[in-house]
């Protein structure tokens, strides 16, 4: 297990950007926050990918730096991966 950083742009962003790649195990240290926030990673991450920092429920919108980016089509747990598997962006026509 090794120690990463992940950063979130606002305070109640629920997700961060790892700034490493992230194996499962992978302690994570999110800065950006008030108070410091420490968990491990659920499952591998590639760089600069998405991790929840925070519970999601199935079709809450998600956020990320005061922009609404898509919705979860499953509960996201913290330290997930959040990414097409899990997201469904905006954007998207289907």
């Amino acid at each position: 297990m090794s120690r990463k950083i992940a950063r979130v742009l606002r305070q109640e962003d629920p997700i961060a950007n790892v700034m490493h790649e992230v194996a499962a195990g992978d302690e994570i240290h999110v800065q950006g926050l008030a108070s410091p926030r420490v968990f491990q990673a659920k499952e591998a991450i590639p760089r600069y990918h998405k991790i929840a920092v925070q519970s999601i429920e199935e079709g809450a919108v998600i956020h990320r730096g005061g922009f609404d980016i898509g919705f979860a089509y499953q509960p996201i747990e913290i330290g997930q991966w959040v990414h097409i598997h899990n997201l469904r962006s905006l954007r998207s026509s289907t």
